[in-house]
C-alpha cells in the first residue's frame, strides 16, 4: 500500500472513530442543570423564571432523542389556569422529540424534531453546539424571546 492510500485510510478510520464516539458520549439520560442566556452583542440577559427550571434530555444509541423544560413553580391547575398562567408556561417551557445526528467535526448535534410542544416548530431541525465538561453535556444554539434573537447555553448532567 502507498503512502497516500494509507494515510486516506488512516483519515476515514479516524473520522469513524469519532462519529462512534461522540454520539456514544450523548446517549444516556441527562438532567438539566442551568441555562444561561445572551444578547446577539454578548452581554448576559436574565429571563429564567424565579424558581428556575426542571428538564431532562434523552439521546439513545439508535438515534431518538427526546426533551423538556419547564418552569418550576407553577401552581396553576389545567381546570383553572387563566390565559396568563398558560402563556407564561409556553413561553418558557420546551418539550420536543425525534431523531439525531452528531457532526464530530463540526461538534454539533442536530436534534430532528418529529414532535414538539410548538406546532409552529414541528418538524424543525435544531443545530446545537455541544461539548462535554466532566460528566456535564453543554449544549448552545439560537432561540428567540419576545422578537429577540438570543443564545442560549443549557447546561445538563449525565444521570447515573
Amino acid at each position: 500500500m502507498n503512502a497516500c492510500k494509507f494515510l486516506f485510510v488512516v483519515l476515514i478510520s479516524f473520522v469513524f472513530i469519532q462519529i462512534s464516539v461522540a454520539e456514544e458520549s450523548v446517549v444516556g439520560v441527562w438532567r438539566f442543570v442551568k441555562e444561561i442566556d445572551y444578547k446577539s452583542d454578548g452581554s448576559k440577559i436574565d429571563i429564567v423564571p424565579p424558581d428556575a427550571y426542571v428538564g431532562q434530555i434523552i439521546y439513545t444509541a439508535d438515534g431518538y432523542m427526546s426533551g423538556q423544560i419547564f418552569p418550576r413553580g407553577r401552581t396553576w391547575k389545567p381546570e383553572t389556569a387563566t390565559i396568563k398562567d398558560l402563556k407564561s408556561t409556553l413561553d418558557l417551557s420546551t418539550s420536543y422529540f425525534g431523531r439525531y445526528e452528531i457532526d464530530p467535526v463540526k461538534k454539533q448535534v442536530t436534534h430532528k424534531v418529529a414532535g414538539n410542544l410548538d406546532p409552529t416548530a414541528e418538524t424543525t431541525n435544531y443545530v446545537r453546539e455541544f461539548k462535554f465538561v466532566g460528566d456535564q453535556l453543554i449544549l448552545t444554539g439560537p432561540w428567540e424571546y419576545n422578537g429577540e434573537k438570543l443564545k442560549f447555553e443549557i447546561t445538563w448532567q449525565r444521570v447515573k
